[in-house]
């Protein structure tokens, strides 16, 4: 299991890390023609974001926010609104694309922890297997997460949501069989 663990983990990482590379340019070139990268939060959740005495916006996420503009050469704007509000103005294709990169320090993360595993003494064996298991992963997460961005962008969720339900089910009769 260890070892299903640590190669799953170093494909999920390769995957992360290509589809952040796949990120639109044209998007970048509309924030830095704007001269303003517009960065959304709540406001009321410290020490994330929240307002100190003086009534200024402050916190981890805002000083995050402040060093990518600054890096993009830009100026951070700040939109404060409850939080349902802030996910539910994006469109299919937008919240598509926000939860694959949601997801990508995780993976990345998880795939760090188990790859010291894999290049030693319990990799023996099967780094060959774990390579090619990476590359096709990787491969295959690209055009699955190309796919199904263009998908999201005319479709709905049901289909997805209908698969959910069935895999589920599957799961739950496999597992207590």
């Amino acid at each position: 299991m260890r070892l299903f663990s640590t190669g799953v983990a170093t494909m999920l990482a390769v995957s992360a890390f290509l589809l952040g590379a796949a990120a639109r340019a044209d998007d970048l070139d509309a924030i830095r023609a704007a001269k303003t990268l517009r960065i959304g939060t709540e406001g009321t959740y410290a020490p994330f974001t929240f307002h100190d005495a003086s009534g200024a916006l402050v916190g981890f996420d805002v000083e995050i926010g402040r060093k990518v503009a600054e890096q993009l050469g830009v100026t951070p704007q700040f939109l404060e609104g409850k939080w349902d509000g802030l996910i539910a103005g994006l469109d299919n294709e937008d919240a598509a694309r926000f939860a694959f990169l949601l997801a990508t320090p995780i993976i990345g993360a998880a795939a760090l922890l188990k790859l010291p595993d894999l290049l030693g003494h319990l990799g023996d064996g099967i780094r060959g297997q774990a390579l090619v298991a990476m590359v096709v992963a990787a491969i295959t997460a690209v055009f699955t997460v190309s796919f199904l961005v263009k998908y999201f962008k005319t479709r709905t969720l049901v289909p997805f949501g209908v698969y959910c339900v069935l895999f589920g089910l599957f799961m739950l009769i496999y597992t207590v069989a």
